[in-house]
């Protein structure tokens, strides 16, 4: 199905109204009350090989994890395929994810970072849980994943292995210094490059 038939199809969804459509993207935000990090909480379609019917997705993506596009690496597959005459079912499927109900908070969030499968590389898990263990003041925790990531560092991509280990590197500076305002600007920093990369808007 094309992109502009996928469009079509998500703008008259009927959807939760803390949700906003953007193409074949449905989004909201999960934001924490002192920092202003936010979690993009996300439904996306796409094609399949049938050309009448299309595949849906759910993810989650930490804004504050510099990335350039939508992510959905934290996330699955929504059923199998779908089209336009089961719609109406594919509405009731997401109203009933439970996944989605039971994230109102930060904590909830690293529940189900912790137990959700993670379909990217261990570096990119490690990256979300670091930085919003940092986030919730809980430094400990948020320096073991760090530390996780900067051990990667002769890993055979070291290019893309040093953007990671260098920005864990800023972020563990920040703990071991206790200039945890500086961790938080840095992170809302990449958040909003982040934001600006993928074309969203959050509230």
């Amino acid at each position: 199905m094309k992109a502009i038939e996928l469009n079509k199809i998500m703008k008259g969804m009927h959807l939760p109204n803390k949700f906003t459509t953007k193409g074949r993207l449905a989004y909201y935000t999960l934001t924490h009350r002192t920092t202003r990090a936010s979690v993009l909480v996300g439904l996306y379609l796409d094609s399949s090989i049938d050309s009448e019917s299309f595949i849906a997705y759910y993810f989650f993506q930490c804004l504050y994890e510099p990335f350039c596009t939508l992510n959905f690496s934290l996330g699955d597959r929504i059923g199998n395929h779908w089209n336009k005459d089961n719609i109406t079912k594919l509405e009731k499927k997401i109203s009933d994810l439970r996944i989605f109900n039971n994230l109102n908070t930060f904590d909830d969030f690293v529940r189900i970072l912790i137990k959700h499968p993670y379909y990217g590389e261990k570096t990119g898990r490690d990256s979300y849980l670091a930085l919003t263990y940092f986030i919730l003041k809980e430094y400990d925790k948020s320096l073991f994943y760090l530390d996780e990531i900067i051990s990667t560092e002769n890993d055979v991509d070291e290019k893309f292995r040093s953007n990671e280990v260098n920005n864990a590197r800023l972020i563990k500076n920040s703990i071991i210094n206790f200039d945890y305002n500086q961790g938080i600007t840095q992170i809302i920093e990449w958040q909003n490059q982040t934001i600006n990369d993928i074309g969203i808007k959050i509230k």
